[in-house]
């Protein structure tokens, strides 16, 4: 069965913030998935090596409260694609770091920035697919944790028995260079502001008396009258609140 234009968007856009979530876990367990390498590259003990973690973990954490706050405003079309690509060079800085001490800070920064996505992912994907769709949205969203530990941990444990656990890092820079350009190409953002505004309903117009009110309060009394012809009623001018004669009991 061939796939409309609609299905194929809402499959597309779903697919795109899969992919968006699931490389960040190339980018923010990279470490994790090789803490051991790195207590022995650089001689330092396994509480030393956690330190790192714990930055990590912290600003992600806490930052990412800020960023469920503050998301409805960010532009999605660059956000997303610019977490990524930063995500990349601090993950590059950590492979070629030459001594320790700065790996913690490059993690402290990489779990700030990398907070962002989900809250980023979760209001374009809200934006921009159709209500039909949504659950197929949480039910594929929900994989990307499963799929990005997994596949960071498989990877990791194939590089270092070769002896170059490093690579894992070369990896994750190179996928997330090419998902970047998929991201800007797709006009990330720019899909949901624009069918924000062709699906948002148009507020019916208030209903608007054509008359004006004194003329209206005329035609009451008007009506009054024709209902009730045996009462002894006299119209006299009133002034209205406008300056216009109304008719008026006497």
């Amino acid at each position: 069965m061939a796939l409309t234009s609609s299905k194929k968007r809402n499959i597309l856009f779903i697919l795109l913030c899969f992919l968006a979530y699931t490389s960040s876990y190339l980018l923010k367990l990279s470490y994790n998935a090789n803490i051991v390498c790195f207590e022995a590259e650089f001689g330092i003990t396994h509480a030393e090596a956690g330190i790192v973690t714990t930055f990590f973990f912290f600003a992600y954490g806490s930052v990412q409260i800020l960023h469920g706050i503050f998301v409805k405003k960010y532009p999605l079309r660059f956000v997303i694609p610019g977490a990524i690509l930063l995500g990349c060079i601090l993950n590059l800085l950590t492979a070629l770091s030459p001594t320790f001490a700065l790996i913690k800070y490059y993690w402290l920064l990489d779990g700030a920035i990398l907070s962002i996505l989900w809250p980023s992912c979760i209001r374009a994907l809200s934006e921009n697919i159709e209500e039909g769709y949504r659950n197929k949205a949480i039910m594929v969203m929900g994989l990307c944790t499963a799929v990005g530990t997994i596949l960071v941990y498989l990877l990791s444990a194939l590089f270092s028995a070769v002896g170059h656990y490093k690579i894992i890092f070369y990896v994750g820079n190179r996928s997330s260079h090419r998902l970047i350009v998929v991201l800007l190409l797709s006009h990330f953002g720019d899909a949901s502001k624009g069918r924000r505004n062709k699906t948002r309903p148009r507020s019916k117009a208030k209903k608007q008396w054509n008359v004006r009110p004194s003329c209206y309060r005329s035609s009451l009394v008007m009506r009054h009258i024709h209902l009730c012809p045996r009462w002894d009623i006299h119209l006299v001018p009133l002034p209205s609140k406008r300056g216009v004669w109304s008719g008026g009991f006497l």
